[in-house]
This record gives structure tokens, sequence and C-alpha cells, in this order.
């Protein structure tokens, strides 16, 4: 938690040091909840934290032993939206009121997941490889249901890092050094 006003106020909330806390790869706010979901790149589970953004208290909402691996994380303010760094990549769609897993799918020939954002209408999730030797992909994905339609890119172009929107587009960042936004 950072004062933009003053960068050298901040407070630093420490998870402990556990197999079930390992690498807090990506976070999401809830404006809705008033809380920051924080998704843990496990290999045993999927693990969630809810933190309290005022106290930094934080509490385990989500620790799925069905899936592992999460990457990253959004939300639609209805539900928190996780898929898998695995082969094949699972969509993950849990509560924002009992973290129950309402709805999952896995999608067929997609392989780690690296990024999902909600756009306020439908989810972009980036996945593939992390070299120009793997086929890199984006997948819009419907949140009521989870289907998706997917576009291949280039064995040379790997955008598989993290998105955004400005406009009617989206914004991909690319690992390799031939590229830097797609």
């Amino acid at each position: 938690k950072i004062n933009p006003n003053n960068l050298s106020d901040y407070s630093v909330l420490t998870f402990p040091s556990d197999s079930n806390h390992n690498s807090a790869d990506d976070l999401v706010y809830s404006k809705k909840n008033n809380r920051i979901y924080v998704v843990f790149k496990v290999t045993s589970q999927i693990t969630v934290s809810e933190v309290n953004p005022d106290t930094l208290a934080y509490t385990d909402v989500i620790s799925d032993i069905n899936f592992n691996n999460g990457d990253t994380i959004t939300c639609d303010e209805s539900f928190l939206y996780i898929p898998t760094f695995t082969d094949p990549t699972s969509i993950l769609k849990y509560s924002l009121v009992d973290f129950s897993l309402a709805l999952s799918n896995t999608m067929t020939t997609q392989t780690t997941a690296h990024s999902i954002r909600f756009d306020g209408e439908n989810l972009y999730m980036t996945g593939g490889g992390d070299d120009v030797l793997s086929t890199s992909w984006i997948a819009k994905v419907n949140p009521s249901d989870l289907t998706y339609t997917v576009a291949y890119f280039l064995s040379t172009e790997s955008p598989t890092d993290d998105l955004t929107f400005a406009g009617d587009y989206v914004y991909i960042g690319v690992e390799t050094t031939n590229y830097g936004l797609f």
C-alpha cells in the first residue's frame, strides 16, 4: 500500500512463508466489496486471499485443491475469474459472495494462461508459449457460461503478457525481444 502523494510512505503486507502463498502473481480490486483479491501461483491448489485495503488484514477465501497454478485474476463485481497456468488451461469462476466455484471450463488446446481482464462485457485472456517455439493465443470469454473464441499468433510473436483496453482495442505486452506491444 503506497501513498501516491508520498511514495516513501508505504505499508507492506507479508503473507506466510508456506506452500500456499508462494508468488502473489496478480490482484484485483472489487469496489463493491471494498476488498483486494490476490491470487498465488501455487502448484498444489488455487489460493486467493481477500485483503482489506485500509488495514491490510487478510483472509484466505479460496483454497481449491481441485485446480492449481492460478497466475492471474479479474472480477466483474459478482464473480472472480481465474485461469490456470496449466496444460490445458481451465477457466474458473468463483462467487464473490461465498467464494464457491460457480463454473469451470477446460480449454481443449490452450495452455498456460498468463493474463485475464474484464472489459465490462467480456473476459479476455492471453497465454501459450513463453518463447518463439510455442503458439501464443488470445481468447474472448463469455463470463456467463465461460464459452470462448480463440485467435492464434505467429510463432515469432509471443503476446502472452498482461493486457489492457484502450478505445475499441485490446493491447498485449510481448515477452520477446522482437516486439514490445501487440
